[in-house]
């Protein structure tokens, strides 16, 4: 029996709705990047943060 296909996030995507344990980040700009756990994120931004949101504070520290 197959297992389902999870959809992949959008950038309206909440955290707590996130289907991964990591987010992945990557800047296309400066070649940084990282990953962090689901959890940590949580912890530090809250549950109802969206995907969008957090890209936007990732870039935000490539200024």
């Amino acid at each position: 029996m197959d297992a389902p296909i999870t959809p992949a996030p959008t950038d309206e995507t909440m955290l707590r709705d996130f289907p991964w344990v990591v987010v992945r980040m990557r800047c296309h700009f400066c070649r940084r990047g990282g990953d962090a756990r689901l959890a940590v994120l949580a912890a530090k931004h809250g549950p109802y943060i969206t995907m969008r949101r957090l890209v936007v504070d990732f870039i935000d520290g490539c200024k």
